[in-house]
Parts: C-alpha cells; structure tokens; sequence
C-alpha cells in the first residue's frame, strides 16, 4: 500500500552491506540470500513503477544520500515534473539524473568492468564528500536498443555485481525492468541475479536468487521462463501485500492506542498522519462541515507539498466531498489519463465521517486504489469516528464533573448564605448577605434583590453585589423608581412596557430562565442592556412564603447556558429560604411594632359630599371619627370653624344624603357636630374591607385630603383601583412606609399613670372594685365617696377626670 508521495522512512529502505559475504551455511539449497542492496523491480505499469522509484529517491534524500538516477525509458523532465508533484526538492544538489548511454555505454558498448569501474568510482564521490550512502537506480530499457550480445553481458553483469555489492558497503542499486518491454527468458534471469526484489514500495527478500557460481551454471535459462516469472512476481506481490497489511494493522494498533488519550484536534492530526504513512498518497485532509459558510473546510490536512494550500481543491474533488458529506456513503474518483500538470490530483477517495465531515485522501500521480487501501481508509475513519464518540463522551464527563464540583461550591455557599440568613435581624441584612454570598461563586456575573411597589409595581433594586452597577443604572432611573424605558410609570404606561425576566418573575410568581441573551426573542429591550453588560443567563427567583411575595431575586451568569437544572432548583430552594428568612424577620418585627403603609389621598369636591358640604359652608371641615353603620349609614363626628358653624344646620337641611345632624358643642377651635349621613360606598367603607382605618379627613372648598394606614402586606394598586371605581376622581398624593410600636399591658399601665393624678386613680380602682360599674350597681356613688372621704360630687368629678384620660388614650392615641 506505501505509494510515491510516502515520507516514511521505511519504503524501499533497505540495509546497507555488512562488506562481506553471507556463510554458506545460510544457503537453501543452491538459494543464497545475498547482499541486500542489490535490488531489482519489475513492474508492468506507470503507478507499480512510480510506486517505488518516487519514495525510494525520496527516502535517499532524507537521509543525506547522494541519489543518482540513470534515465532511459522516462526523459528527466517528466521525473523531475513526478519528483516535484511528489514533494521532492528536485533542484538539490544530492540528486542526479542521467542518461543511460552516459552511465552505461559511455564506449559505445556495455562492458561489465567498465561498469564496475564506474560504480567505484561513484562510491569514492560518497566516502570523500559530505554524504553518508550512495542511492543508485536506473531504467534498463537501454538495453533493447544496444543491440549485438549486450543482453547476455547485462545479465551476467546483473550476477556478478553482487560481488561489488557484497564488498562496497555505502551502496545500494534499484534496477528497474519493464516486464512489457523485456521478455521472460532474460525476466528469469533478472530474477535469480538479483537477491532482492521491490513491488509497490515493499523490499522482498528473494528465495530464487542464485550466487554468482550457481547462476553461471545454469544460465542461460532453458524451458518454462513465462510460468517461473509469473508465479515468482505473484509470490512477490502477495508478500508486498502481507507486508502492507501487518504494517496497516500496526499503524492502526498504535494509532487507536494514542487515540484514547487524544482530543478532538489531536485524532484528526493522528488520522491524518496515519493514512500518509501507510498510503503514501499526495493529500490527506479532514474536513469539517462549517455551519456558518455552509461548506466543508479543512480542519487537519497535510499534503506531499509543504508549501501547498490545502483549501485549493479541483472543483472535481471538491463536488466529490460534498458528495460523500451528503449522501453518507464513500466516493471514489477513478484513475484519469496522465495530466501535463504532475501536480493536479489524479484520483481522490471520501469517506463520510459520522460526527464531523468528510476523511479525503488524493494522489496526483497515476495510481489504481484497490479494495484494500479504500478498506484502510473506511477503518481509520470508523476509528475517528469512535474516538470523537470516546472523546465527546469524556468531554461529557468533565463537563458533568465540572457542573457537580459547581454545584457543590454553589452548595456550600447556599449553606453559608442560610447560616447567615439565622443571624439575620433585617430584610436589609438578609438582601446583602443573599447577594454577596452568591456574587462569590465562581461563573455569577452580577447578583441582585428587588420587589415592586404595591402601589405604583415599579421594579426597584434593594441590594445587589458583583459586576453589574452599570446594568441597574441602564434599567432604573432611581432607586425609588421604575425601569427606564421598562417599568418606568403607571397605569397604562406601566402596562405596556417592555417585559424583562425579573418584572415576569415579579408578576407571576413564577422562576424566569433566559439561557442565552444572545439568542432570546421574550425579552428584546432587556438584553441588549444585558449583553451591553456581559451578562450572559439570567435566572430569576421569586422569593416567596405563605402566599406572601417579598420579591426577585436575580442571578446572572458570564457565559450562555452557565445555570444547569440542578444548580436552578437550588437557587429557587434557596428563594423559598429567604422568602421564609424575611417573613420571620419581618413577624418578628411585628411583635415589637405594626408595619403600615401610610397613603395620602384626594378627592375632588364634586365627587365627596363632605367636600360638597364644605363648599356649602365656605369653610374647612375637620372629621374626628367616622363610624360605619347599618344600611350603608356612616355617623361622623367633625369639627367647623366659628364663622362657618352658623351654616352648617342650613347646609345639612337641604342635602339628601345627611339623615340627621346634630351640634354638640363648642370647642376652642370650633363647633363640634354629629351628623349622620347616606352613601352607598364610600372611601372608608373600602378601606376597613382591606383592614385600614382614616387618620386624618379634612374637606374644604377645594377637595378632599385624607390619611390612611393599611398593613404593609396590602396590594395598595387593587385597593386604590377599587376605591377609583366609585370615585374616578380619587388620586394618590404621597405613600409610605410607618412603624407604629405596639403597646403592650405595661406601657399602657405606665401611660395612664402618667396621665392621673393621684385622686384620680383613687376614685377610678374604688369604684372598680367596689362594684360601681355593675348593674345593678353594687355600690352608689355615696358609697364610693364616702370610702375616699370625700363628697359625692367630688367623688362624680375625679372619676369623670378619670375615664376621659383613660378614653383618650383608647381614642385618640
């Protein structure tokens, strides 16, 4: 299988004569092995002949040999054009060619000592110079046309040169025959004059070799000349191809041994090489189907011309590997006619590979591929075929070694976050322990918590760590803010932005996944910020417990596809911990104090009948309690300034909606009234439906300003849109956030103390005990005072002192 283009240095390689001759005790026979660089080649056609006399003159000068062909058949500008095509350096000084009349008849007649003059004469060009072996071949076909008895003379001369071999060691000779050109009787003598034999490239060891004395005792050869050469070269081409085949089988064992421990560029280098020395042809090249071009190009190729461009492939060659890429099946391009140009491929062979593209091996000389070296080169590709499927397995394995060694370092930072997250007395403690934790595992880009408001649902970060400052800056306009471009508004314009994941995760409750910014079409506006930003995945959690979402966190990652299933179910564990961390903290708080959302609201006077009454009365009307009633009824208590008090009674008595009113009486700072009126919806009314309760209600000329306190937890967008249905008008003037410390028996006990004097609490615990707030009561007001020592009336005036402290602070404060 080694052909002309073969830089191995063991085609045609043969070892250079010991200097003496081998014992008669190695003979079989009258069959001496002979010197072993005596050789002769035999061949019938254009690709067996350069199958041997390209890599034989290849290996020559590879190995500082002068190398000398003597030409006859073959003029040396077409070796030189097959020598050039085969990559050899055909202008270096090392190599001759010559004519053979030159070498051969420089008399005009073969005489045999001349030539052995002449051999000697080369090998002292060897010795004295700066080479280490003189590489000797020539084409005999000179000999046709030399006439007269030069056959005979050649063939002796063939015989008895083997003494010159055996004897000069820095020698070896090819002698090349043309069995189309010479006839079989001097073919058999060729053979048993030449202790080696050559076929395609394989040096054969020849056992019909005769010694000098036993050839001239039989030569010349006298009957079945055709029948010996024919079986001698059979038995020299199934040697060639039993050799060929143990050196396939080792270049293949040794190259499927280093592909175990190769990766994906280094099998195509191995493969490549392999087939190059076993096949010695003109190109071999791996091509790899590029999505991007929509062509084959070439991944690992090397080529007999080391200053060729791989990619510059006949058309032809180039249709044959699409063929083989498509249709999955080999391709073969036959032999074509001798080319002028040496260097154009001949003949080419794809093979289809299974998980990567196309294995091609290309001859530009004349060579006739057999089943043998196409059944080569289908075994090499199923061995980069395994080898790819090996290698992708084994990168598998390291990627799901790397994700488990991710995942445990995410793991332990979970662990780490989660011991933090017991230490934690705040949500603002719990949002920066959360985020710089997780910013420290190695692959999260930028870590970051946020939650919307209940009123206006803007997206605002609370805390965030890692290399991201500049993808919140892009986003939001402040911290109290909304999404620029995004979240930015209310209403309908906050209905209609862009979505983002996290504003997703927010609205549904649900974990949002973007595995690669680059390729999403959800989230268009957000991941052009992202990328801007390196931000490659995203991985929203909500953070939620008991139905109550206390809002997202975000994890993004620097490379696409960074976060695995197993590493999200951890973080959304890890968003249902911190859910709960912030829950706790925030019912701990409520132990020591109720958290309230404080909002401040207005109404047109059109749309209020206190704001109505005000407009009436031309005056400011301050309510001090609303108490809802049966029917839709609500009693008020409020108080007018002195110059509008006179026409309140009138205002009242002409409006519908006022059932009853009442003055009570006169304050400092106004008449205090009680009026009861008729509504069938009303601000108040909404807000006890959602647990709030009035703070402040003042109505004048102008509108209506009020005050309301709801739990923190209230969504304040669906209470104000309800209260909106009945009064359109109804706008939100300001909102936040108030602690009001819980008051405990103690604090209550310590308040009122302060509040009475010493009498006073007197008069209220005797008349307690004594039964004076029963009924019937167990003891009068005689009794009770006559108990303090007092009067009754002054009895009647501490305890009244008394019960209106004590109702203020249930009332007022």
């Amino acid at each position: 299988m080694p052909h002309p283009h073969s830089t191995d240095p063991r085609p045609v390689s043969t070892p250079k004569s010991s200097g003496r001759r081998h014992a008669s005790t190695s003979h079989r026979g009258d069959h001496a092995p002979g010197p072993e660089n005596h050789l002769a080649l035999i061949y019938e056609t254009t690709a067996e002949h350069l199958s041997t006399v390209v890599p034989y003159v290849r290996h020559g000068l590879e190995g500082n040999e002068r190398v000398v062909y003597i030409a006859d058949e073959h003029s040396p500008d077409y070796l030189r054009s097959v020598f050039r095509a085969a990559g050899i350096d055909v202008d270096a000084d090392a190599l001759t060619i010559h004519d053979a009349a030159e070498m051969y008849t420089p008399s005009g007649t073969f005489e045999t000592g001349e030539m052995v003059d002449s051999l000697e004469d080369l090998v002292e060009t060897v010795t004295d110079g700066p080479y280490d072996h003189l590489r000797l071949t020539g084409e005999m076909t000179w000999a046709l046309r030399a006439g007269g008895d030069t056959l005979d003379r050649l063939v002796e001369y063939e015989s008895q040169v083997n003494e010159f071999y055996t004897d000069h060691q820095p020698i070896t000779g090819l002698c090349q025959y043309d069995r189309t050109k010479f006839d079989d009787d001097l073919l058999h003598d060729v053979v048993r004059s030449h202790p080696q034999q050559v076929y395609d490239a394989t040096v054969t060891q020849n056992f019909a070799y005769l010694d000098p004395d036993a050839f001239s005792a039989v030569h010349p050869a006298t009957s079945a000349t055709t029948e010996f050469v024919e079986a001698h070269l059979d038995r020299v081409r199934a040697h060639s191809r039993r050799q060929q085949y143990q050196t396939a089988l080792s270049e293949l064992s040794t190259t499927s041994y280093r592909f175990l421990a190769a990766d994906t560029d280094d099998v195509l280098a191995e493969a490549v090489t392999t087939i190059r020395s076993v096949l010695s042809p003109s190109l071999v090249g791996v091509y790899s189907y590029d999505e991007a071009s929509e062509a084959l190009e070439p991944a690992s190729v090397w080529t007999a011309h080391g200053d060729a461009d791989p990619t510059s492939l006949p058309d032809a060659h180039r249709d044959l590997l699409r063929d083989a890429f498509v249709g999955g099946e080999q391709v073969v391009r036959p032999e074509s006619a001798r080319q002028s140009e040496m260097s154009a491929l001949t003949c080419g062979f794809a093979y289809p590979l299974e998980r990567y593209g196309v294995l091609f091996v290309g001859w530009t000389l004349p060579h006739a591929l057999d089943e043998a070296e196409k059944e080569f080169v289908r075994t090499v590709a199923h061995a980069v075929d395994a080898a790819f499927e090996r290698a992708e397995y084994d990168d598998m394995l390291d990627h799901r070694d790397d994700q488990i060694r991710h995942l445990d370092r995410v793991n332990r930072t979970i662990r780490e976050v989660a011991l933090g997250l017991v230490h934690a007395s705040s949500r603002e403690e719990i949002h920066r322990t959360v985020c710089d934790r997780l910013a420290d595992v190695d692959g999260y880009q930028f870590v970051w918590v946020g939650d919307r408001d209940s009123f206006t649902r803007r997206l605002t970060p609370r805390q965030w760590a890692g290399d991201g400052g500049v993808y919140l800056d892009s986003l939001y306009t402040s911290e109290t803010g909304g999404e620029a471009g995004v979240d930015a508004g209310t209403g309908a314009d906050a209905e209609a932005a862009v979505p983002t994941p996290t504003r997703r995760a927010a609205e549904t409750g649900d974990a949002q996944f973007v595995p690669n910014s680059l390729t999403t079409n959800a989230y268009r506006a957000w991941r052009r910020v992202a990328l801007d930003n390196g931000l490659y995945a995203a991985f929203c959690v909500p953070l939620v417990y008991d139905a109550a979402s206390y809002g997202v966190l975000t994890v993004y990652a620097d490379r696409p596809n960074a976060l695995t299933e197993m590493e999200r179910d951890v973080l959304r564990e890890l968003g249902r911990t911190v859910g709960y961390a912030i829950d706790c903290v925030e019912t701990q708080a409520g132990l020591h104090a109720d958290n309230l959302t404080e909002v401040g609201l207005h109404l047109p006077t059109s749309e209020s009948k206190l704001g109505r009454l005000a407009t009436q009365v031309d005056g400011r009307v301050d309510v001090e309690t609303v108490i809802p009633e049966a029917e839709g009824r609500l009693r008020l208590f409020f108080t007018v300034d002195d110059v509008a008090a006179d026409r309140v009674l009138t205002a009242a008595e002409c409006s519908t909606s006022v059932a009853s009113i009442r003055r009570v009486t006169d304050r400092e700072r106004g008449a205090l009234f009680e009026a009861v009126l008729c509504v069938s919806e009303s601000v108040p009314e909404l807000l006890g439906a959602a647990n709030g309760s009035v703070t402040r209600l003042v109505a004048t000329p102008t509108g209506v300003d009020l005050t309301v306190e709801v739990p923190r937890r209230t969504d304040l967008r669906e209470l104000v849109d309800r209260a909106r249905r009945a009064y359109p008008g109804l706008s939100v003037d300001s909102i936040r956030r108030s602690a009001r410390p819980v008051q405990s028996r103690g604090s209550f006990l310590t308040r009122l103390d302060e509040r009475l004097t010493d009498r006073q609490f007197e008069a209220l615990r005797l008349a307690y005990y004594g039964g004076y707030f029963e009924w019937p009561r167990d003891s009068s007001a005689s009794d009770v005072a006559s108990s303090m020592g007092v009067s009754q009336p002054t009895f009647s005036n501490h305890l009244r002192g008394a019960e209106r402290k004590l109702l203020e602070l249930l009332f007022d404060d």
